[in-house]
């Protein structure tokens, strides 16, 4: 499978406060490079350079671009609830062509403090969560609610990666972005598209035919981002652990909690492996447990909201969601 080359980087947990326009990206170099040139990170192509925000964005990207671009990974360590924009991304940006982002205001502020700063007039930023086809399956969520969505996000869901609908939808964009400014090149978006988009159709089916006949399809979260991934197999999420992601809950949601899991007899809690066991999410199985659901346990769902850099290719996303499904298939009944 041909794919885009991956450079990903490891964002510093530094904020970068964002100064006037007249800041160039000459003198951030020079601030915080010294003399030198900055360290060239874009491999040689006749391609396209092509900046993604992360993990899953990176790989939607680089199996329609194939060999014909360039594709470079912002964030992996760091995912897009937690980064912080800083001078040497907003250099990475200065020969970029593209820089795609999941947007719904997930990575919107990010990617528009980076594209700014990065002193590139020809950088074009495109913001997937505007794709036509994407915006009526785009779940709405209350802007009053406790959950992560409806306060940070506009009242609009941004996990939409985590959809296989919705990931066919920002496939089908990406295609067309690319065909618009590569027009010699349409032909293999449109076929690599095409193949990427069945391999997300089985994904889905498989995943579906692994969990056929489970009578048991409630879950708890650790933190709202599974709305759209439990859609895509016929799963129920009933409620989340965190009110956003990386807060914990306050005792009275735990409560809330409980009672929840107790009504619903929840036994599987999708925890991140992005975020330690030993919190409220140990606390919740715990009582939940006391309470009369003995066998309740934990299941490891990952959001792929980071990655390994060093295992960061095309692939990953596909290999992450059949795990997930996989996993959630061993634990319910």
């Amino acid at each position: 499978m041909s794919g885009g080359k991956a450079e990903c980087n490891r964002p510093r947990n530094l904020t970068w406060f964002v100064g006037t326009a007249a800041v160039s990206a000459a003198a951030i170099m020079f601030g915080f490079m010294g003399c030198s040139a900055p360290p060239e990170v874009w491999p040689e192509t006749s391609g396209k350079r092509i900046m993604t925000s992360f993990a899953p964005i990176y790989c939607f990207v680089a199996n329609v671009a194939g060999d014909d671009d360039a594709v470079l990974c912002l964030l992996t360590t760091t995912g897009p609830h937690d980064a912080h924009p800083t001078p040497r991304d907003a250099i990475k940006l200065q020969r970029a062509d593209l820089f795609f982002t999941n947007g719904i205001e997930l990575d919107t502020e990010l990617s528009r403090k980076l594209a700014a700063n990065a002193g590139n007039k020809r950088l074009e930023l495109v913001d997937l969560g505007q794709c036509p086809s994407l915006k009526d399956k785009l779940r709405k969520v209350d802007p009053n609610s406790d959950g992560c969505c409806g306060n940070h996000h506009g009242g609009v869901d941004p996990h939409t990666w985590l959809g296989i609908p919705e990931a066919i939808a920002m496939v089908g964009c990406i295609r067309d972005k690319l065909k618009e400014v590569n027009p010699s090149h349409a032909a293999g978006y449109e076929q690599r598209a095409a193949d990427y988009i069945a391999r997300l159709q089985k994904l889905q089916a498989d995943g579906m035919a692994l969990l056929a006949g489970k009578k048991d399809r409630n879950i708890v979260t650790f933190h709202d981002s599974l709305r759209y991934f439990a859609s895509s197999f016929d799963l129920n999420v009933v409620a989340s652990i965190q009110p956003q992601a990386g807060t914990e809950p306050d005792p009275r949601r735990l409560a809330r909690l409980v009672d929840v899991c107790k009504k619903d007899h929840v036994r599987v809690l999708a925890v991140e492996p992005q975020y330690p066991r030993n919190t409220a999410a140990t606390s919740l199985l715990e009582e939940i447990r006391r309470k009369g659901v003995a066998d309740a346990l934990f299941v490891e769902v990952d959001p792929i909201e980071t990655a390994p850099p060093d295992q960061l290719k095309p692939d990953y996303y596909e290999k992450r969601m059949r795990e997930n499904v996989e996993n959630l298939a061993k634990a319910l009944q």
